[in-house]
């Protein structure tokens, strides 16, 4: 029986073939297979904690732009009701003199 075992990590292929009964004969194919498997599933792991590191980095950076734009309203916002009030207060300096003349 041959199995062929594909290690990108490892850089390249295994061709085993050193079965009896499903059994390894070879302690060196059975260490091989073992870092073999290693190595793939350390791989899969790096490729999953890059995979959700990307998807967090992108979800991250809408928030920034949502916040971004959240802002700059905000900032219009405030910067016309200081406007307004500062017209109020100015209609009613202007009541006030205008108010003070024709009581004197």
């Amino acid at each position: 029986m041959q199995i062929l075992v594909l290690s990108p990590t490892l850089g390249g292929l295994f061709l085993l073939d050193h079965f009896v009964k499903g059994y390894l004969v070879d302690p060196t194919t059975s260490f091989s297979i073992a870092i073999s498997l290693v190595a793939t599933l350390f791989g899969l792991l790096v490729l999953v904690l890059g995979w959700l590191g990307n998807k967090i980095y992108t979800k991250l950076d809408s928030l920034d732009s949502s916040v971004r734009l959240l802002e700059s309203d905000l900032r219009g916002q405030i910067s016309r009701l200081d406007r307004r009030i500062t017209r109020i207060e100015a209609l009613g300096d202007v009541l006030r003199v205008n108010g003070a003349k024709g009581l004197g």
